[in-house]
This record gives C-alpha cells, structure tokens and sequence, in this order.
C-alpha cells in the first residue's frame, strides 16, 4: 500500500512508519504539510491509507493560548484533511486519532467506557476529543476513528517521564 502519515514525526507517528515501512510504502510529514490545500492535497494525491495523527503535544503546561494550539492543530488540520480529500477523484481510506479524554471522568471501574459511550465528559478533553471527531467524520469516505489513551513507550511520552 502507499500510505501517508500526517503529523507522523511524533511518537506514534514515528513507530507506525517504523512497523508499516516493513510492508509497504510510508510517506511522514510533520504539521507543516497543512500550510495550504494545495500542499496538503499534493501529498495525499494517489495514495491508498491517509492517517491522520496531527495535533500539538498534550503533556506540556496548558495556558489559554496552549489550550488555543491543541485545538487548531487537530480540529484546523482535520478540517483542512477533509478539504483536500473532497478535492480527490480516488479517496484514499483514512485512519484519525482521537483521545480517550472524550470520555466522562469517572473512579467505577465496573463499567469501563468504550467507543460505544454516547456521554462524552464535559472537561477541556473532553471538548477537545468531541470537536476532534466532529471534524474527522466531516471527511467522506468516513474514517476510522482510533481513541487512544496515555501512550507508553520508553521513547518519549508519559514513560520517558516516568522512569527516572
């Protein structure tokens, strides 16, 4: 398959080029392929997987105008994806990430949420994921939708910052 990976030079983005590069052909860009539809939709153009993953790094301090950055730099570039994708006479399949902090807050681990939760929670993730998904299932054909959690890797992310 060609497959693109949008906002890939993260963490995630980094170890699905790394595994999906074994198989097929992985394009990386960072968020600087969003500079206009023109640019973003050069670099979609013919491929058969787009995966979306653009977004500013959630584990820094959130200050308004930091709080302004993570919604822009996945809810503007989604946006802006699905854009391109209408553009496209042969629309590629589309994998979007997501965030489990769309779900409501909650200590009872006896009913654990699921992508099937109608009752996203009502804290800045969770605005954040429900304006994240809102933008992801504008792009037609209707991508899927990955919600992930804190992401462990003794690369970067929650873990490097643990283990010292």
């Amino acid at each position: 398959m060609n497959i693109v990976i949008l906002g890939g030079t993260g963490l995630v983005g980094s170890a699905l080029q790394q595994r999906l590069g074994q198989k097929h052909h992985v394009s990386v860009y960072g968020r600087s392929v969003f500079e206009s539809l023109e640019t973003l939709t050069s670099h979609i153009q013919g491929r058969d997987l787009v995966i979306q993953l653009a977004g500013a790094n959630i584990g820094k301090r959130w200050s308004k105008a930091y709080k302004q950055e993570l919604f822009d730099s996945r809810i503007n570039t989604t946006e802006l994806l699905a854009q391109a994708i209408q553009t496209l006479e042969n629309k590629p399949r589309v994998f979007c990430a997501s965030a489990v902090g769309i779900y409501p807050q909650s200590n009872d681990c006896s009913a654990p949420w699921d992508e099937t939760c109608t009752t996203p929670g009502h804290d800045f993730l969770a605005e954040l994921g429900q304006a994240w998904e809102k933008a992801s299932l504008s792009i037609e054909p209707q991508p899927v939708i990955f919600r992930f959690g804190v992401v462990l890797s003794p690369k970067g992310g929650a873990l490097k910052e643990m283990l010292p």
